[in-house]
């Protein structure tokens, strides 16, 4: 009996503009996979069928990156995308055949493919197609119409190898589940339990009972002879109103006549209490519950507290480091070292081609060996230190604007100063160059009790009496990576300003050469929060958290 839950269904939408970007973006995917099969034709080394295959898992790569990039649900737009970009990178494997055999001087000559296919389709047989034009005479030959029949079979062969697989994962990766309300793609956690959980989990779905699905919901090692169930949870990591889904799926085994798996519900929508509860009993990433499947309402009552001021800065001296230009030459110095890093591999690339025929093996061996080993380096450099410049360059700026006033509430050189940037809720697991609404520094005064912030847009003094509450909080951008490097952790404080509640949700950080990952995040702002409570609210230090 199927189970009466509602199912996520793709909604089919998408955005032809995004999709025609990434599309062009993604393109090298497949002219390389063309490159690299007609290098494996020159090499002596194509095997039909299997360097086809080959070379649609790189195709098959950028099929997926343009999908999910351009957040396409349409199934049929998926395929179409990996069906088109299959056949350019069969085309221009033909086009890259053709360039090495009439230089590559030639490689423009697009109007010549045509021909030179036919010619392929003509002349083809078991051997390297470069030697064939060494031959005298090798353009005239014409083999038997048995063979032509052969080749032409080859062709259509080759050419739905390389197509099939890449539009087979632009269909399966628009299916994936989408939030229409946050735009996003949902994260998937998988477990493995036994078998009889996973039908004794149908059961209790039918039965609305949050708590006995997670009781039941135990974890257990992979058997390697299978005869197990797959436990799969899509969610938003770090959203508070997530939805979330649950996928069972039974794998007999090889020991079982059913090879076949077993699909005893395909994501079911999960109310909040029955997500909640799988979370808490699973702890899959990002989802740390209760408090990330609640939501927390903001109350706009008058309050009876001192009051705190949070004031705009005048034109003059605003909205010299967040937003506009800024922003702009910020993602221009960040992405500089991965663009310059590959212009370098790309003259590399284009002067062995060009001079590749006068290159003897140990100078060609030589300059692939370059051109990977700069490839590296800037890959590795760019994943991690490619945000320090860019960060350094954007302190600097707020430091000299903060200098530059004659009425500034914290000097940035004061050692008890803490670097932070101001994050609102609504910006919260959204991609975006900047996302923060402001930033500058804060320091607390245990003095005068007092919290001050001196940043590109505002300034604020906050009163510990007008002080309602000082929390941790964390989103996500994305999917969780494994070092938590797109996760974020914020000091939510909740002051009186003008008699209702003002939130600030605040993230301290530290420029450092290594990008930052979600641990650095929480240990600073942590430290941040611990200061207000301490300094200022006067609470005593709590026990470190085992997650901390």
């Amino acid at each position: 009996m199927a189970l009466q839950r509602e199912v996520y269904r793709p909604s089919g939408r998408m955005s032809w503009g995004r999709l025609a970007i990434w599309f062009i973006l993604t393109l090298p995917f497949p002219l390389l996979a063309g490159y690299l099969m007609s290098l494996a034709l020159r090499w002596g080394i194509y095997v039909l069928v299997i360097v086809p295959l080959a070379a649609s898992l790189v195709v098959a790569g950028g099929t997926l990156m343009t999908v999910a990039l351009a957040k396409c649900r349409n199934r049929w737009a998926g395929a179409a995308i990996g069906l088109s970009a299959g056949l350019i990178a069969y085309l221009s494997y033909y086009q890259f055949d053709y360039a090495n055999n009439f230089g590559f001087d030639q490689i423009h000559r697009v109007d010549q493919l045509p021909e030179y296919i036919q010619f392929r389709l003509d002349s083809d047989r078991v051997q390297n197609a470069a030697d064939v034009f060494r031959k005298p005479g090798a353009l005239n030959a014409r083999p038997a119409g048995a063979q032509r029949t052969m080749n032409v079979l080859q062709f259509a062969l080759d050419g739905l190898c390389l197509m099939l697989l890449p539009a087979f994962a632009g269909w399966t990766r628009a299916r994936k589940p989408f939030s229409e309300q946050y735009q996003r793609w949902l994260y998937e956690h998988t477990v493995t339990i036994e078998k009889a959980t996973a039908q004794e989990m149908v059961d209790i779905l039918e039965d609305n009972d949050p708590d006995a699905l997670a009781d039941a919901a135990v974890p257990a090692p992979m058997n390697p002879l299978g005869n197990q169930a797959q436990l799969r949870l899509y969610y938003i990591p770090y959203e508070p109103t997530t939805p979330v889904y649950l996928t069972l799926t039974v794998y007999h085994g090889v020991v079982s006549w059913r090879t076949v798996p077993e699909t005893l519900a395909n994501m079911a929508l999960l109310t909040q209490e029955e997500g909640s509860a799988l979370a808490g009993q699973l702890r899959p990433p990002g989802a740390k519950v209760p408090e990330i499947l609640t939501v927390e309402r903001i109350s706009d009552e008058a309050l009876t507290a001192t009051q705190a001021t949070v004031e705009d800065l005048p034109d003059d001296e605003a909205g010299h480091v967040i937003g506009g230009r800024s922003t702009s030459i910020l993602m221009v110095v960040n992405l500089s070292p991965l663009v310059l890093g590959l212009l370098l591999v790309a003259a590399i690339v284009a002067g062995l081609v060009m001079y590749w025929s006068q290159l003897g093996p140990l100078l060609a061996l030589a300059g692939i060996a370059s051109a990977v080993a700069v490839l590296v380096v800037t890959l590795v450099l760019t994943a991690k230190y490619a945000d320090y410049l860019a960060m350094r360059v954007q302190q600097n700026w707020i430091v000299s604007a903060i200098r530059r006033r004659g009425n500034a509430h914290v000097d940035p050189d004061d050692a008890d100063a803490f670097y932070i940037g101001m994050i609102p809720r609504k910006n919260w697991g959204k991609i975006m160059a900047e996302n923060a609404e402001d930033i500058g520094y804060a320091k607390i005064d245990p003095l005068r009790r007092v919290l001050l912030f001196e940043g590109d847009r505002q300034r604020w003094t906050i009163p510990a009496a007008s002080i309602e509450s000082c929390e941790m909080a964390e989103f996500c951008v994305g999917p969780v990576g494994p070092d938590d490097g797109n996760v974020f952790a914020v000091a939510v404080l909740k002051a009186n300003v003008g008699g209702k509640v003002w939130e600030a949700p605040l993230a301290a950080g530290k420029v450092v050469p290594q990008r930052r990952t979600g641990k650095m995040r929480r240990q600073w702002t942590r430290e941040f929060q611990k200061r207000i409570r301490r300094d200022l609210l006067k609470e005593e230090a709590k026990p470190a958290r085992r997650d901390d």
